[in-house]
């Protein structure tokens, strides 16, 4: 079995086709490599879909819902302050003390900069549009070698995908 079966999300699909290739009667090495060329070319295309549609659609679409939140997160905020100052008046007829007020700036400052935080950040993420391939490249290399180092292969010890692919050259598996 090829060490890219392990790949989360894919992995399923990646065995089912070395199965199919294995039929043909390819050795590992070989059915390997084309499984890698394979994979990251759609993990390339992949890339390149998520960052030219996804990613700036979806901050363009998050703004409205964020800034509600935000608000809703507001008026959560301000119910103690709320609760004080009516206490204050109602029963003691004073004015609220002054902590009240300064916790009450405090909320509606960090509320009104998180709001425009998103409605100017969120949108930005249309600048992936004009993500170099070179740097998709090098997100997938960082991801695969993440993946290299987190996953084990069969047996005992630990051992990373790329050493099975590297020995399957040597061995003359089916």
């Amino acid at each position: 079995m090829t060490p890219f079966a392990g790949l989360p999300l894919v992995g399923g699909l990646v065995g089912l086709l070395d199965t199919a290739i294995a039929q043909l009667a390819f050795p590992l090495w070989l059915r390997s490599t084309l499984e890698f060329v394979l994979l990251a070319v759609l993990g390339y295309v992949l890339l390149r879909f998520l960052t030219r549609q996804v990613l700036p659609w979806v901050g363009s679409l998050l703004v409205t819902p964020v800034v509600w939140l935000v608000d809703a997160v507001r008026v959560v905020l301000l119910l103690p302050d709320l609760a004080v100052a009516r206490l204050a008046r109602r029963t003691f007829d004073r004015m609220p003390p002054e902590i009240v007020y300064a916790y009450g700036s405090v909320v509606m400052a960090a509320t009104d900069g998180v709001q425009e935080l998103a409605r100017k950040a969120l949108p930005a993420l249309a600048i992936t549009r004009r993500a170099h391939g070179l740097l998709l490249v090098g997100l997938l290399v960082v991801g695969f070698l993440v993946w290299n180092n987190a996953e084990c292969g069969p047996g005992p010890e630990c051992v990373p995908p790329v050493t099975q692919w590297t020995t399957s050259f040597t061995t003359s598996q089916p």
